[in-house]
């Protein structure tokens, strides 16, 4: 029964957001960008929180795949409605900033 009730929290801790709040600021940076290269970065009302990942900036890659996550940012931005972020501490893009993984609605 431990095991279970402690994978489940492990399961928990894993998915939830490493930040919520209103986005603040927005950049789009191109393929020739000497030091963000292909992301969008966003700054969150009060900031992310995962170790090892800058806690003031993080960035969705710019790629055919997350084209959805940066539409739905900039909505967000433009509305400000709270978004909910999930970063992921073992993709950086630039020093120890983190890319993000998923964003919805807080």
């Amino acid at each position: 029964m431990y095991k279970i009730i402690s994978l489940t929290l492990m399961m928990v801790l894993a998915t939830a957001a490493n930040a919520a709040g209103e986005i603040t600021a927005i950049w789009f940076a191109g393929p020739d960008d000497p030091n963000h290269v292909d992301v969008v970065q966003i700054q969150i009302s009060g900031g992310y929180s995962m170790v090892g990942c800058d806690s003031s900036y993080a960035a969705i890659r710019n790629d055919a795949n997350r084209a959805h996550m940066i539409s739905f940012a900039l909505a967000a931005y433009v509305s400000k409605d709270p978004v909910a972020v999930v970063l992921n501490p073992s993709d950086k893009y630039f020093s120890d900033r983190c890319t993000i993984s998923r964003i919805s609605t807080d």
